[in-house]
C-alpha cells in the first residue's frame, strides 16, 4: 500500500522531468552481494534469474548519504522533504534480497536520481498452482469466524460516529494514502499527526467506526495513547469500546503480539507488508455492514 500511495503521488505532483546530463551532480551506489545462500550454487538447471529495476527523476543522494539510507530508521534530509518514510524500506528489501540469495544494487546521482536493482535466482516450483483466482485473490477475512461482532457493531448504520475511520499517523504520505483508500470506498475519515492527539479526541466524546494507530509517534506512542483510550470510566478514563487497529512496520514476536491485544488493547496488530491488512478489515466491514457505503463520496 505505501508503495501504491508514492507512485500515486509522484504522479500526480511531479512536474517536467530533468534532462539527464552526465557532467552534472555526484554517482554514487552501494552494492550488496549475497553469500554462499545463492540458490544459483544449489541447482542452476532449476532456477529463473529475475531482476527487478525501479528508477526515479527525484533528487537524488549524495556519495556521503548512501551508509546513512541503508541503515535502519536512516533518514536524510532532501529538498524541502523533512519527513517521508519511516526509514525502515531500503534496509529491510536489503536484508530480505540476502536472506533469498540475491543482490541488492543501489544508486543515486545528486539532482538525477535514484535507482534500486535488485536480482534473484528464483526457484522453479513443479507445483500446481492452487485454487481458483477468485479463490486465490479472496479477502483473507473471509477465512474467520465471522462477523466479526466487535468490529461490525463498531460501525453499523445508525451510531452516532464523527467519522467511519480515524487515521492516527505522523507521516503526511501515509495519512494521505489512508485518506485516499477509505474514501475510494465511501469511508469518511479524520487524520490525525499523534497519539495525544487522539486521546484529546475521545476524551471529548468522539466516537469513530476504527482507528488506525502508527506505534512510534512524536509525543504519545500508539500502546500508551490505546491504553489511555481504553482506560476504564471508574478510573476516570473514557472507556472507549469501539475497534483500533495498530497498524506498524516494527516486527514482534507472538508473545508481543499477544500482549499488544491483550494488556494494551488492541482488536488487531497489523504488520506492513504482511496479510492480513488494515485495507482487508476495512474492506470486509464495507461489505458486510448495509448502507454504510451508499451515498458518500
Amino acid at each position: 500500500p505505501i508503495a501504491a500511495a508514492a507512485e500515486e503521488e509522484e504522479e500526480e505532483e511531479e512536474g517536467a522531468r530533468k534532462e539527464k546530463d552526465d557532467d552534472h551532480g555526484q554517482k554514487s551506489s552501494a552494492r550488496s552481494t549475497a553469500s554462499s545462500s545463492s540458490l544459483l550454487s544449489k541447482d542452476p538447471a532449476n532456477l529463473i534469474h529475475v531482476k527487478v529495476q525501479v528508477s526515479d527523476t527525484g533528487t537524488g543522494i549524495a556519495k556521503e548519504q548512501i551508509p546513512s539510507v541503508l541503515e535502519e530508521f536512516g533518514q536524510i534530509r532532501t529538498g524541502n522533504d523533512m519527513n517521508s518514510g519511516t526509514g525502515l524500506g531500503l534496509p529491510l528489501s536489503k536484508r530480505m534480497t540476502e536472506a533469498m540469495g540475491g543482490t541488492f544494487v543501489f544508486e543515486s546521482e545528486l539532482g538525477v536520481g535514484t535507482t534500486v536493482t535488485v536480482e534473484l535466482n528464483m526457484k522453479m516450483s513443479d507445483a500446481p498452482m492452487m485454487g481458483t483466482i477468485a479463490e486465490r485473490t479472496e479477502n483473507p477475512f473471509a477465512k474467520l469466524p465471522l462477523p466479526l461482532p466487535h468490529e461490525v457493531s463498531s460501525m453499523r448504520p445508525g451510531l452516532d460516529l464523527y467519522c467511519d475511520v480515524l487515521a492516527v499517523e505522523d507521516n503526511a504520505l501515509l495519512s494521505k494514502m489512508y485518506r485516499r483508500k477509505c474514501e475510494r470506498i465511501g469511508l469518511s475519515v479524520k487524520c490525525v499527526e499523534d497519539g495525544a492527539d487522539a486521546v484529546e479526541l475521545i476524551e471529548s466524546g468522539w466516537k469513530f467506526g476504527v482507528i488506525l494507530m502508527d506505534m512510534t509517534m512524536p509525543v504519545m506512542n500508539g500502546d500508551v495513547a490505546c491504553q489511555l483510550i481504553r482506560k476504564p470510566a471508574h478510573l476516570q478514563g473514557p472507556d472507549y469500546k469501539g475497534c483500533i487497529c495498530l497498524v506498524t512496520g516494527n516486527a514482534y514476536s507472538k508473545k508481543q503480539l499477544d500482549e499488544l491485544q491483550t494488556n494494551v488493547g488492541f482488536d488487531h496488530v497489523f504488520q506492513k507488508g504482511e496479510t492480513p491488512s488494515w485495507m482487508d478489515l476495512i474492506e470486509y466491514l464495507v461489505e458486510h455492514i448495509s448502507g454504510k457505503n451508499q451515498g458518500k463520496a
